[in-house]
């Protein structure tokens, strides 16, 4: 479930923003161009939706395992 939705922060761009500035912040020691490098959000080329659902499926077998277990 953690890294399901750290995949889906990742992917809806919210460290593109941070990634750019850290790049014209650190430009003089940079050897690539801010072209050549893509930003986090490309970076990941798969989806988050089979680890959200598979950990939301275990979260809830979880929860009703533990209240059968508390009866």
């Amino acid at each position: 479930m953690f890294f399901g939705l750290w995949i889906f922060v990742v992917r809806t761009g919210v460290f593109d923003i941070f990634t750019a500035s850290m790049r014209k912040a650190f430009k003089l020691k940079s050897t690539l161009d801010d072209d050549e490098m893509r930003p986090p959000s490309e970076a990941l080329g798969f989806s988050s939706a089979p680890l959200l659902i598979s950990g939301t499926i275990t979260l809830l077998l979880m929860a009703i395992c533990l209240a059968i277990y508390s009866l």
